[in-house]
């Protein structure tokens, strides 16, 4: 039997129709996000994440599976953002 040799060098030409690759936005804006990412955003500790999350100041959520102990907890970015505006001093320079 004869095998027929297929040419790996060039795209096959016949009825295919390719575009540009679409590059996603890094500055995309996430609706939650876990501590490290929030670090990266704010410069906020988990540790004060948590002091802020249980006094009710930002909105939280933890992911976890039935009959477990641990989760996964995320922010919401949004709120994270509002407590930070809603501190903001605004003091009139001299």
């Amino acid at each position: 039997m004869h095998k027929p040799k297929i040419n790996l060098s060039s795209p096959a030409k016949v009825g295919t129709t390719t575009t540009q690759p679409v590059i996603a936005d890094g500055n995309l804006n996430p609706e939650f996000a876990g501590h490290a990412k929030i670090r990266e955003l704010f410069d906020l500790s988990r540790t004060h994440l948590h002091r802020l999350s249980t006094a009710g100041k930002i909105r939280s959520v933890c992911l976890r599976e039935r009959g477990k102990l641990r989760g996964r907890r995320l922010y919401d970015v949004e709120s994270v953002r509002a407590l930070l505006i809603a501190n903001l001093d605004m003091e009139v320079a001299n």
